[in-house]
């Protein structure tokens, strides 16, 4: 028997500053099997100004901070009022990752602003979101979530691999497990930032450096490698532990040799975690998947086959995560895998926020 959801619209803005995705999805469960059909789909870009609030977000005070909360809310509630106008889409309810601030579960603290409150109002539709919060309280990580995508709609893979801002895994056999393997995009962009550009198409600066072999020593050298799952990052752990190591090289090595090294860090860390498990496929999705330069460094680094995902994937796979994690939340049924993130059980997770009928 064939079950279709209400459409559902998932928002995600990631760590790499590149925008708003946006995505409208129907979820057919057939049986036992679940699978998702993508109605509509497109990333709003953040303008410079907004994009230098995001990144500097977290040196704000408390009060500029809580205004940017609003601003971002009411701009994310626009955008997806408009995007569901031009694609002439009537879902029941959206789901929002937010834009991430502060990322310590440790300190039992996750911060994701994009209020929820003006999101509602301005779709006129229940928004969930927050979904990180109650599993830091429940001792976890408060990350990964995408694995429960993974599991219900890309379990074909053994592996998928997500190069997003971050670069983080899920293991899809017998029970999913997954973590952040280390940053990715985020670094990448940074350096490419410094040449004018947004990031490094096809990873053509990256390709014609040379590897800094002391550099690349000193990256891969972090304790954070060595621990095992469940484990996260966060924009803390590039400004601590990955950007002062790339400033001081940066006096003496070119643009074109940081990106290669870079480049070549990533992949080495990507094979480390591959080679945990004996694959038989792992799928690449995330704005790092159209990096023909890593691509080609993680299949040297690799033990497995890689399979590169659909461009709907690609670009969309995460936002596609949160509106599955609204669906499952809407439905009671549990979103987040404490085998994954580390909380005590299993749990549904995003609070609804609903609007009012006046």
């Amino acid at each position: 028997m064939m079950v279709t959801s209400p459409l559902t619209i998932g928002l995600m803005s990631g760590t790499s500053l590149d925008g708003l995705d946006l995505v409208c999805v129907e979820f057919v469960r057939t049986g036992q099997r679940l699978s998702h059909r993508v109605l509509a789909a497109e990333t709003w870009h953040y303008d410079d100004r907004l994009q230098a609030q995001l990144r500097d977000a977290h040196l704000l005070s408390g009060l500029d901070l809580a205004h940017l909360d609003v601003t971002l809310g009411k701009t994310f509630g626009t955008v997806t009022r408009d995007f569901c106008e031009r694609h002439q889409l009537n879902p029941a309810y959206i789901g929002s990752h937010g834009h991430t601030i502060f990322h310590q579960p440790e300190q039992g603290l996750t911060l994701q602003i994009g209020s929820p409150f003006h999101l509602a109002v301005a779709c006129n539709r229940p928004v969930i979101a927050q979904f990180r919060n109650m599993d830091v309280a429940l001792g976890g990580q408060g990350a990964p979530l995408v694995p429960i995508a993974d599991e219900m709609l890309y379990s074909d893979h053994d592996a998928c691999l997500n190069l997003g801002g971050i670069a983080n895994i899920s293991w899809t056999q017998q029970h999913t497990e997954a973590f952040d393997i280390c940053v990715c995009n985020m670094a990448l962009n940074a350096l490419a930032q410094r040449k004018g550009k947004n990031y490094d198409a096809g990873g053509q600066w990256a390709a014609s450096g040379r590897v800094d072999s002391t550099l690349l020593d000193q990256l891969l050298s972090h304790p954070f490698y060595t621990q095992r799952g469940p484990k996260s990052l966060g924009k803390e752990f590039y400004e601590r532990h990955v950007e002062p190591l790339v400033q001081s090289a940066a006096s003496h090595t070119s643009i074109e040799d940081l990106l290669c090294t870079l480049t070549e860090y990533i992949a080495r860390c990507i094979g480390k975690a591959l080679s945990q498990r004996l694959l038989t496929s792992c799928l690449i999705t995330g704005g790092g998947a159209l990096n023909t330069f890593l691509i080609q460094r993680i299949r040297e680094n690799s033990p497995c086959p890689i399979a590169i995902g659909n461009i709907e994937d690609i670009q969309f796979k995460e936002a596609i995560a949160f509106a599955l994690l609204a669906h499952l939340r809407m439905e009671g049924r549990t979103n987040v895998l404490h085998a994954v993130t580390g909380a005590r059980f299993d749990h549904s997770a995003g609070i609804i926020f609903t609007p009012p009928q006046g």
